[in-house]
């Protein structure tokens, strides 16, 4: 391989490499991460932690839609997600929860569960 070549395929990876990693910097750059609830597709794509205060939170808010949800400790516990009736979150970059990945938040308000739209 000429230097060229290597010059030029040294760049490609870095430009890749680049690209990779832009999420990440997206959210780091939007003050890190949040919890958002909802929007997981399948088996394995959810974070850890289902709780009883939260699938009652979202009793309040949204009725049975997660009436299939049960808690659980950790990823790849769930099953499918919101669409199917079961409650998980993922993590996505801070502020775009609500508004690009058309989930919802679970806050703590006065020592009990809410959901935030």
């Amino acid at each position: 391989m000429s230097l060229k070549s290597k010059l030029l395929a040294s760049a490609a990876l870095g430009l890749a490499t680049g690209a990779l990693s832009a999420p990440a910097l997206a959210a780091e750059k939007a003050g890190g991460e949040e919890k958002c609830w909802g929007v997981n597709s399948c088996k394995g794509t959810a974070k850890c932690g289902v709780s009883k205060d939260d699938i009652e939170a979202t009793k309040s808010a949204f009725g049975e839609k997660f009436a299939k949800s049960k808690t659980h400790a950790c990823a790849g516990m769930n099953e499918c997600g919101g669409s199917a009736g079961h409650l998980n979150w993922i993590s996505v970059a801070k502020g775009t929860c609500l508004k690009e990945k058309k989930g919802f938040l679970i806050e703590d308000a006065k020592g009990k569960k809410v959901v935030k739209k």
